[in-house]
């Protein structure tokens, strides 16, 4: 995974050089890829913003993931709407941002021994703040912080449905470009 993300990111960043245009300005479109840590499971989130006005974007994050570990596979898809609002600050380097995040998810649990299974059905809604670090005419590094909670319900082999809710803080580390 990491030989992955380092690759993403090689790519993005030769990419990012060939865009050159001032950042969070309207009409922008944005590109970008991060690593999230703090769940169980560390992967790639891809992203898309489009910025509706100076300062603001609407764009949205997918998130796949699939892990297998003996007789247990856990498997999911995650789509968030993700409204944002970048600060133009006196520094043209450094770009503070905050943004809300709306969503669904839908997770499997199995276990092949045992058939077990279960699935989860879940509504997100969070909030994201961080930092964008140009680096390139047209790329920044990504670090922030990305709290969801979720609710939803989960569906168990065997039993009755239950009421499922969750919350998790993660950093995400990443790199965008922009043209």
């Amino acid at each position: 995974m990491r030989k992955v993300f380092g690759l993403v990111c090689a790519m993005m960043f030769v990419a990012g050089t060939a865009f050159a245009q001032d950042y969070a300005t309207k009409g922008l479109l944005e590109f970008g890829v991060s690593e999230q840590y703090g769940d169980v499971i560390t992967n790639l989130v891809p992203e898309v913003h489009y910025f509706v006005a100076d300062n603001i974007s609407l764009g949205g994050q997918l998130n796949n993931f699939a892990t297998k570990t003996g007789n247990v596979e856990r498997t999911g898809t995650e789509i968030l709407l993700n409204p944002r609002y970048v600060a133009n600050i006196e520094s043209e380097n450094i770009y503070p941002f905050g943004g809300l995040l709306l969503g669904i998810s839908k997770d499997t649990y199995e276990n092949t021994n045992t058939n077990y299974k279960d699935e989860t059905s879940i509504t997100k809604f969070g909030v994201e703040a961080g930092i964008k670090i140009k680096v390139t005419e047209s790329g920044m590094l990504n670090f922030g912080l990305r709290y969801l909670t979720s609710s939803g319900t989960e569906k168990v082999t065997g039993f009755t449905d239950v009421d499922s809710d969750a919350s998790n803080l993660n950093l995400r580390i990443g790199f965008t470009f922009y043209k």
